[in-house]
């Protein structure tokens, strides 16, 4: 897989206006130069309390929002958690992609903010064997709690999702209904909430 001489990431070309022209895998942009560390606050945005409160400033326009970013640099901002999970306007702003992101100080708590956090995961691990993915998720207020899935690539691909979208989501929010399980995660990519929906026949 070829990477990019600037950033280092992984790349594929696709033939544009007829010439090929290399894209970022992870969905970013590249600012053509190496990154010289992991942001430093990355490590505090990935605990349970940054998805109950507010967690940050906008860079661009100074609202308080819930900021987060994966382990290739991309961000993404929301105005509130839960769905329709609404993206604040000033995720596409290239500035909210680059500038830096300050901490909020002083949070208040939210509403029903532990319950939430309950449900929050991160994905421990995915992998994919004769059409099929299992995928394992451990709990981010727990580390002793894991949950296996099972579902047909087929079902992720009808859903317009990749195995990556997966790999690269910094978390999921697991709710489990009747019959059935819905897993929304974070999606690099596109910079929206995806949304999967695993029936409990497959995972008793």
């Amino acid at each position: 897989m070829p990477t990019c001489d600037q950033c280092g990431e992984k790349i594929e070309f696709r033939y544009m206006d007829g010439r090929p022209t290399p894209i970022h895998q992870n969905g970013g942009w590249c600012s053509g130069t190496k990154p010289n560390k992991a942001p430093r606050n990355r490590g505090w945005f990935r605990t349970p309390e940054a998805f109950t409160d507010p967690n940050a400033l906008c860079p661009v326009c100074g609202a308080s929002v819930f900021y987060y970013q994966n382990s290739f640099g991309s961000r993404v901002f929301f105005d509130d958690l839960g769905w329709p999970w609404p993206k604040h306007p000033c995720t596409d702003n290239p500035i909210a992609q680059s500038a830096k992101v300050k901490r909020l100080k002083k949070r208040k708590a939210r509403k029903g903010a532990s319950a939430f956090a309950a449900n929050i995961y991160e994905l421990a691990n995915a992998n994919e064997c004769d059409g099929f993915i299992e995928a394992k998720f451990r709990s981010l207020t727990n580390m002793l709690i894991v949950r296996t899935f099972h579902f047909p690539v087929a079902n992720l691909e009808a859903a317009g999702w990749t195995l990556d979208d997966l790999r690269a989501a910094p978390s999921f929010v697991i709710r489990k209904g009747i019959g059935q399980t819905v897993l929304e995660f974070i999606s690099v990519r596109t910079k929206q909430v995806g949304r999967l929906v695993v029936s409990h026949t497959a995972n008793p």
